[in-house]
């Protein structure tokens, strides 16, 4: 009678997973596993934003197609409708706060670093003033240009004041810009044969060349220091040629000073 009552246990819980394996739908593929809509369901409304970003504008076929040099030139120089902030003469471009002292633009309300209201009395009153100031700055130099130009006219009944030098021309005569050029020519010489010679100096360091070093330093001295030298230097081993005692060492400062000399003049 047990071995009945498992048999019949075991037939029902057999069954019952047939059932359940047979309610499942079958997956064949990844996407098989979405859920689906089901039959007779509306299908969703597509929005028109997803249809017309994609159009081209209305207005496009309204402008005419840019063809020509001419056509881009005429675009070009249509007014756009962008209106621009012009300040006249004299008027103050810009705003300053008085509590920070940070500069704005014309236009704007609040201050950007203090958050300070820009059209408040104090402020207008604050810029004012400055205005004022800056502007009275900008006259005092103008005078004080135009006093340096009238000190610089030729006085006399056929004096005529002189123009100011426009962009490109240096005010200069002829014979004065040819004076300049060759000063500036001669600088330039002489800023070339140092750099050549610093970097004959070092090479010279580098490789051992003691003599090339000493004739650099000996071309450094001035022409009447080096002629005094030199003649010391000639003078000294003549004299100890004189005495019997210390011919070779006049004979060793003289070959010495024959290779100094050799080399200083090859590094001319």
């Amino acid at each position: 009678m047990a071995a009945d009552d498992r048999l019949s246990r075991f037939k029902n819980l057999e069954k019952v997973r047939r059932e359940e394996a047979g309610a499942q739908p079958a997956v064949s593929a990844r996407f098989g596993a979405l859920e689906r809509a089901p039959e007779g369901a509306p299908a969703p409304p597509s929005s028109p934003v997803s249809v017309e970003r994609f159009a081209p504008p209305s207005s496009a076929a309204s402008q005419p197609a840019l063809r020509t040099l001419e056509d881009v030139r005429r675009a070009a120089a249509a007014p756009s409708g962008l209106e621009l902030a012009t300040f006249g003469q004299g008027e103050q471009p810009f705003v300053r706060c008085a509590r920070c002292k940070n500069d704005h633009h014309a236009l704007a309300s609040v201050c950007s670093h203090c958050e300070a209201n820009l059209h408040t009395p104090e402020q207008q009153d604050f810029n004012e003033r400055l205005w004022g100031a800056m502007r009275a700055e900008e006259e005092k130099a103008r005078e004080a240009a135009s006093r340096a130009q009238a000190a610089l006219m030729p006085t006399g009944p056929s004096s005529a004041p002189l123009p100011f030098p426009s962009e490109g021309s240096t005010g200069l005569t002829p014979e004065q810009q040819r004076a300049l050029a060759e000063q500036m020519a001669r600088e330039v010489a002489e800023h070339t044969r140092a750099r050549i010679e610093g970097d004959s100096l070092i090479a010279g360091l580098g490789r051992g060349d003691s003599l090339g070093v000493f004739a650099w330093g000996l071309s450094r001295i001035p022409p009447r220091v080096r002629a005094t030298l030199w003649g010391v230097g000639l003078g000294v081993p003549v004299l100890l040629l004189l005495f019997k005692g210390t011919r070779p060492l006049g004979l060793g400062c003289l070959a010495l000073g024959a290779l100094l000399a050799l080399r200083a003049w090859m590094g001319r």
